[in-house]
């Protein structure tokens, strides 16, 4: 990944921690936020197996001609200032790519990336998490020349995170928020980031609608997968979120 990133996502964590205040009484003990959002993702980066190397870029375009949209949930549950942070969001990627080597293949990718973190409100607008996200990753690279073929392969982690959320009211039901994370630290990948910034309508007490822009990396490498070979996954999958929170 670009290393300008990891500062400006660190920064914008410390931010969040340095502003803590005493978390306000609330009317209840208990906070249950649900969302349910569309994705239109593009991947950008290098995926590998099996020593063969795939950089490519996907539009927003490609995508939806040869993919499906993904689906995203997200689920907070807190009591008083603790809480549990969570989600999780699956989407499906296709692409034609040559190497270097003037190997022509189609190259099919399945992903599934999860969030669980311990979190604490720092006030109501503001709360920061540690916790791990979780990498389901299946890839199929079909060869058409030189040499026809097919290379599967799949893999799994987890990586540790730590991170922080923001939420300002813009007045009259509107506001806008952001969240960030950074993790991995050599446990399994390399380095994993995550940052999102959204613009949302209170449409009542109850639920609101939100439009997120949400960008999520991970470097990542390893000797062996289900399918054997080595799986090498330096990606930034990124794009418009749109859906709806529900609150309890």
């Amino acid at each position: 990944m670009n290393p300008r990133v990891r500062p400006v996502i660190g920064a914008a964590i410390a931010v969040l921690a340095s502003s803590a205040l005493p978390v306000a009484a609330q009317d209840s003990e208990w906070q249950i936020d649900l969302g349910a959002a569309a994705q239109f993702t593009t991947l950008s980066g290098d995926i590998g197996f099996s020593n063969v190397d795939n950089p490519r870029t996907l539009s927003l375009g490609d995508l939806l001609s040869s993919a499906s949209p993904g689906l995203a949930i997200d689920l907070n549950v807190w009591y008083r200032e603790w809480g549990l942070v969570s989600d999780i969001f699956a989407v499906e990627f296709e692409g034609k790519a040559a190497t270097d080597q003037n190997a022509v293949f189609t190259t099919q990718a399945e992903e599934s990336v999860g969030r669980l973190a311990v979190g604490r409100k720092l006030n109501e607008q503001a709360y920061v998490y540690a916790g791990a996200r979780f990498w389901s990753t299946s890839l199929a690279f079909r060869l058409t020349e030189p040499n026809p073929g097919t290379l599967d392969g799949s893999d799994s982690w987890v990586d540790p995170i730590i991170g922080g959320s923001v939420k300002t009211p813009l007045g009259e039901g509107w506001f806008a928020g952001f969240d960030a994370d950074i993790g991995g630290f050599g446990v399994a990948s390399d380095f994993t980031w995550h940052a999102m910034g959204n613009f949302g309508y209170e449409v009542s007490p109850g639920w609101s609608v939100l439009l997120s822009y949400k960008a999520t990396g991970v470097n990542y490498s390893t000797d062996s997968s289900e399918g054997g070979g080595t799986v090498d996954y330096d990606t930034i999958r990124h794009g418009a979120h749109f859906g709806a929170v529900f609150h309890f």
